[in-house]
């Protein structure tokens, strides 16, 4: 048979060559092409972030598709929040939230796999890179120009230290940093 729908008939025949008409169609659709699943970060946009359960989005899916994540490029490990999730009635996009991720300066990754209604499993799709960051930065600083107080110096130099790249720095007169 060929690959999508195919009509098939039949027509018996005894031995004395006594034939039926043709019956049928019977219609069989032949699905041998797996889903080529894609993923993306959806809820964050973007990493590292402080969330915990990331949510992914799948897209090249079918209705009826059974979709999971899994955290390895394998596809054995399962980290969806839900399980393995079926698309329902007109969709081919899904978004499955991350079961609850550690914070960790090593990213996380996802990986995707989906399985067609006619079993066709998809390669496992991926790699996205997540990291959960829920530490504030822990700056050092100290008085640098001039290094002591009481000074006649109208804008003294503050000298800041262990920050990373990326994290910013404000000054206030105020202990609720807020002026």
């Amino acid at each position: 048979l060929n690959s999508g729908i195919n009509y098939i008939y039949l027509q018996a025949e005894d031995q004395l060559s006594n034939q039926t008409s043709c019956l049928g169609p019977i219609e069989y659709e032949l699905d041998n092409s797996p889903p080529t699943p894609l993923i993306s970060l959806y809820s964050p946009q973007s990493s590292p972030s402080q969330i915990v359960n990331p949510q992914l989005r799948i897209t090249g899916v079918s209705e009826g598709d059974l979709v999971d994540i899994y955290s390895d490029d394998q596809c054995s490990s399962s980290i969806s929040s839900s399980g393995t999730v079926s698309l329902p009635s007109g969709a081919t996009t899904i978004d499955i939230t991350s079961s609850t991720l550690t914070e960790s300066i090593q990213p996380h990754e996802f990986y995707v796999q989906a399985i067609d209604q006619a079993t066709n499993p998809s390669t496992c799709q991926g790699v996205i890179s997540y990291i959960v960051d829920q530490t504030a930065p822990t700056p050092s600083y100290a008085l640098s120009d001039p290094t002591s107080s009481p000074s006649q110096d109208e804008s003294p130099t503050i000298l800041v230290s262990n920050l990373n790249s990326g994290e910013e720095v404000n000054l206030f007169n105020d202990s609720q940093c807020s002026n």
